[in-house]
């Protein structure tokens, strides 16, 4: 009897998260940046069912992010 286990299929993004040396967080998507705005995040948390017959991951968050279109998109 063969056991064969089938791979995970691979993810690729050109999508990245930069921290500035002043501080500020954006979201660069290839050429295009966003502004993240951090604020914290009180009584939050993240649910993962990352597949219904796996089950639950729960993780509670300290900040959440609001993403906006950058009007200076060259830093």
């Amino acid at each position: 009897m063969d056991l064969r286990v089938k791979e995970a299929p691979k993810i690729e993004s050109n999508a990245k998260i930069v921290r500035w040396n002043d501080g500020s967080y954006q979201l660069a998507i290839g050429k295009q940046f966003f502004d993240i705005q951090l604020t914290t995040a009180i009584n939050s948390y993240i649910f993962n069912f990352p597949d219904q017959k796996l089950g639950l991951c729960k993780m509670e968050i300290s900040k959440k992010g609001q993403v906006n279109p950058s009007l200076d998109s060259e830093k």
